[in-house]
């Protein structure tokens, strides 16, 4: 699933939930157009795919997030699991919540 954040036609902001086996979804994709940030998009993004998760029986959402990033998940309860690491030359860590579905 594919959501979509828009200023009139302009694609502003993206993300993607992305099955991994029953009852897990990892978010991918996260991304807010440069000149958008600090508008409060990503947030809303994030608000609607929790949302969905939670009405479809999501049980548990994880992602990779950049760390320079951990702060913004974190508000939304994601805790960081297992070791960080390097997509490229950025470093990475992986973060989960149980949705209680």
């Amino acid at each position: 699933m594919h959501l979509g954040a828009f200023q009139g036609e302009r694609l502003v902001g993206c993300l993607s939930l992305c099955p991994l086996r029953p009852g897990l979804v990892q978010l991918r994709k996260f991304a807010v157009a440069a000149d958008c940030q600090g508008m409060g998009i990503g947030g809303q993004l994030m608000h609607e795919a929790l949302a969905i998760c939670r009405q479809t029986g999501i049980q548990r959402l994880e992602l990779d997030a950049r760390s320079s990033a951990l702060g913004f998940y974190e508000k939304f309860g994601m805790v960081p699991m297992g070791e960080v690491f390097f997509k490229g030359p950025i470093e990475h860590q992986r973060m989960a919540l149980d949705l209680g579905n």
